[in-house]
Order: C-alpha cells, then sequence, then structure tokens
C-alpha cells in the first residue's frame, strides 16, 4: 500500500493512463460485439416498417416466403440425406437393414396467415424495445411455472395475496382462478418474435456494458476501491494523531 497521498495519488493517475492500453487490445471484440447489436436493431426497424407494405402485398411476400423456406429445407434435406445414405452403406455392409427416408417437404404458408402475421406484429411488438419488457416476459415465462400456483393457492387471502402479487406478481401469468382470470395458463407464445426482434437492444444496452466493465472497468474499479481504502485509513490515521496530541 503507497505510503503516502502523493504515491497514492500517483498511482491513480497511472491506472487512468493505463485503460487505453487495455482497451485498445479487446477494442475488436467490442467493435464485433456493438456492431451485431446495431446490425440487429436496424434489421429490426426494417421489418417493422415492411410490415405494413407486407401485410397489404401479402400474396408476393407469402411466395418469397414459401420460397425462401422451401430453400433452406432442401439445403438442409440434401445434407440429411447424403449423411443417412452413408450411414445406410455401413449398415448394409455390417448385414443390417436400412433405414433410409425422404424428408417430408414444410406445409407452404397462405396469404392469409402473413398477411395477419404482418398486421400483429408491429402492434404486439412496438414496445419491446425497453429493457423492462424484454426481460419481463422471459422471466416470467421461465418463473411462471414455480410462482403462479403459489399466488393462485393464496389467492383467496385478500392481504396475503396482494403482499405477494406486489412482490412477485411481475414473474408470474394472470393467477386468479375464477371465470374471466387465466388460471396460470401460458401467455401467447408469439411474445417470442418480439425479444428476437429486440435482441440487438440486449446486445448494445447489456452485453456490450458488461463486456467494458469485464474488459477495463475491473481493473479500473479495483485501483479505484485500493485508492479510496488507502485514502480512508490516511484519514482515520490523521484524526488519531489530532485526538492524542489534543489530548496531550
Amino acid at each position: 500500500m503507497p505510503e503516502t497521498i502523493y504515491e497514492a495519488t500517483s498511482k491513480f493517475i497511472d491506472a487512468l493512463k493505463s485503460l487505453p492500453g487495455k482497451l485498445l487490445p479487446n477494442i475488436v471484440i467490442i467493435a464485433i460485439v456493438t456492431g451485431i447489436g446495431l446490425t440487429l436493431i436496424t434489421a429490426r426497424y426494417v421489418f417493422m416498417e415492411f410490415c405494413p407494405w407486407g401485410a397489404d402485398h401479402s400474396k408476393i411476400t407469402t411466395a418469397f416466403v414459401n420460397i425462401l423456406i422451401e430453400t433452406i429445407w432442401f439445403v438442409f434435406s440434401m445434407i440429411e440425406v447424403s449423411v443417412e445414405v452413408i450411414i445406410d452403406a455401413i449398415r448394409i455392409l455390417e448385414g443390417k437393414k436400412a433405414r433410409f427416408h425422404i424428408p417430408k417437404p414444410p406445409k407452404p404458408l397462405n396469404s392469409h396467415q402473413v398477411e395477419a402475421f404482418l398486421q400483429e406484429i408491429p402492434i404486439r411488438c412496438h414496445k419491446y424495445t425497453e429493457l423492462k419488457y424484454l426481460f419481463d416476459w422471459p422471466m416470467r415465462q421461465l418463473l411462471s411455472p414455480s410462482v403462479c400456483p403459489l399466488l393462485r393457492f393464496v389467492w383467496p387471502i385478500p392481504w396475503l395475496y396482494d403482499l405477494l402479487y406486489a412482490l412477485i406478481g411481475w414473474l408470474s401469468f394472470d393467477p386468479t382462478p375464477i371465470a374471466g382470470g387465466n388460471n396460470c395458463q401460458q401467455e401467447n407464445t408469439k411474445e417470442w418474435v418480439c425479444i428476437a426482434l429486440g435482441s440487438g437492444y440486449l446486445i448494445v444496452e447489456v452485453l456490450v456494458p458488461i463486456l467494458l466493465f469485464v474488459l477495463v472497468g475491473a481493473h479500473f474499479i479495483a485501483v479505484a476501491i485500493t485508492q479510496a481504502t488507502f485514502f480512508v485509513n490516511l484519514i482515520i490515521q490523521r484524526v488519531k494523531t489530532f485526538f492524542l496530541h489534543f489530548r496531550l
């Protein structure tokens, strides 16, 4: 630990000067992660702007989507068939029966499904740019199977239900067991589309700061805490010395 205030201050300034040197070796990682986040945010914006046009021209959109799905299916099917042919050839050489089968193509979408989807998504997902919504819904999906039965169990006791709901209600589906309530049934799974579209905000607003802290901030904070501890101890020693002289 530094013995004088001047050494402590000098060490703290040196730590500040070393930050660029610690940041530069990791700048590529930070830039890539930030770029992915910004790309996803841009893609979300483009998709949300496209939705009204796509819904108005649902037949064209549906034809394009079906071609895309079938192309992806064809590529993966060819890979799967190739692997199965090799495996079956080995099985035949071992005297076993082949299990070859042709994958079934996906059922094509119809224009009404696509139109309804594109009309619904901008309305349902417009709020999923805020971290509150991006965290709340996945946490509720994950923890509600444990939390909701507890809230439903205490529902007949108003004061206890109100207390628990105020604390953990955000982690639960609607526990109301009577008519008109949800009785812990799972909410609409279409929200996962909104979470996926908002993933860029999670990367930029959560992952990038965590990455910066891990790569750079942790070192700076450790040095700052060390120097702060020194200054506190120094002040305590000065106060003790003052009172000792005052008593004498």
